[in-house]
């Protein structure tokens, strides 16, 4: 029996919906992602861009709701706070809209958790790098 793994990153993403597209034409022109020459790589990533970008701009436009997003969070963190991934989320929300104060109290919120295991706090550590790599200078 063979195994199979599956990795997931998080690529970041537009920060707008006109944004949606250029953020296409930039992935698919990575060589990790079609290993093909620079003219033809640039040119498929143009044409794949090009037909996906309505489709993803719907996408995007009904996960844009941050504020929507902060209350899923909250309450999920209210319901479970010994569960890692609320945070996680909540965290990302505010990275990922500039608001740095808000993300650090989030990590600073889950750091006070009781009752939590070795996993939660690799997780912890490893949003805190995350943190700093993106606002190296926030105190």
């Amino acid at each position: 029996m063979s195994r199979v793994a599956v990795v997931l990153f998080n690529l970041g993403g537009p920060d707008s919906l006109d944004a949606v597209e250029p953020f296409l034409v930039n992935l698919f022109a990575d060589p990790a992602i079609i290993a093909l020459p620079n003219p033809l790589r640039w040119l498929v990533a143009k044409l794949i861009s090009h037909r996906r970008a309505p489709l993803a701009q719907k996408i995007y436009a009904q996960l844009g709701k941050y504020d929507q997003a902060v209350a899923a969070d909250r309450n999920a963190i209210k319901k479970s706070p010994e569960l890692f991934t609320a945070y996680q989320n909540l965290f990302l929300s505010h990275l990922q809209n500039k608001h740095l104060s808000e993300a650090l109290s989030v990590l600073y919120e889950a750091a006070k958790q009781a009752n939590t295991n070795a996993e939660f706090l690799v997780n912890l550590s490893e949003l805190y790098l995350n943190f700093a790599l993106q606002a190296p200078t926030q105190k």
